[in-house]
């Protein structure tokens, strides 16, 4: 009696052995040599089938991974031009073609919409710093998701939430997280330091 302690080796084995106890003498040469045929023949196919699905499994992972970072990097590309057209070009009109229409901003101040976004850069922030520029600090994308933090610098020569210009330059740092959706932004988060903004105009006093 064969001992094994693999489970295929187990079942051909039984089969084996149930055959001889079935087959008389003079065919058991040929049952013997059959089953010895069978069994380096399925043993065979299965080493060179595992490698193969393996490869097709490592494939398909890699194709997968590819296509996620060459998404995670159009994202950020994306976010990149919005900036450095909309903001530093102060080009207001081209945020049509980096923000969704029906922007969700999670910013309540702001207000919802592409429209508002456009209106507030428009009438109040590029009227009160002409000369605005704003330079990412850091980029990070993840899934449909851009983090980018930024540093915005200007001089106030115009009016700014009531407050004539001082001429004097001023500076803001923000961190936005940017969803994006079929090619737009569709959402964003945002955080802004704007204390020394405000000082710095007048809005607000503090030492």
């Amino acid at each position: 009696m064969y001992t094994s302690t693999n489970t295929m080796d187990k079942l051909f084995i039984y089969i084996f052995e149930s055959t001889l106890t079935k087959t008389n003498s003079i065919l058991k040469p040929l049952c013997i040599a059959t089953m010895a045929v069978c069994m380096i023949a399925i043993t065979l196919s299965i080493n060179q089938n595992i490698p193969r699905a393996f490869a097709q499994n490592d494939i398909s992972y890699g194709t997968v991974v590819q296509e996620r970072n060459s998404s995670v990097e159009e994202n950020k590309a994306l976010v990149k031009s919005a900036i450095e057209e909309v903001f530093n070009h102060r080009n207001i009109s081209a945020a049509d073609k980096y923000i969704s229409e029906d922007l969700f901003n999670n910013n309540p101040l702001a207000g919802q919409g592409r429209e508002l976004l456009k209106q507030y850069f428009d009438n109040v922030y590029f009227t009160a710093f002409p000369d605005s520029q704003t330079t990412i600090e850091q980029i990070l994308g993840e899934n449909d998701k851009v983090l980018v933090f930024l540093n915005w610098t200007g001089t106030h020569k115009g009016e700014f939430y009531g407050k004539q210009p001082t001429n004097e330059e001023v500076s803001m740092r923000t961190a936005h997280i940017f969803r994006i959706e079929e090619g737009v932004i569709a959402e964003q988060w945002e955080i802004a330091d704007q204390l020394d903004l405000l000082r710095d105009t007048g809005v607000i006093a503090y030492n």
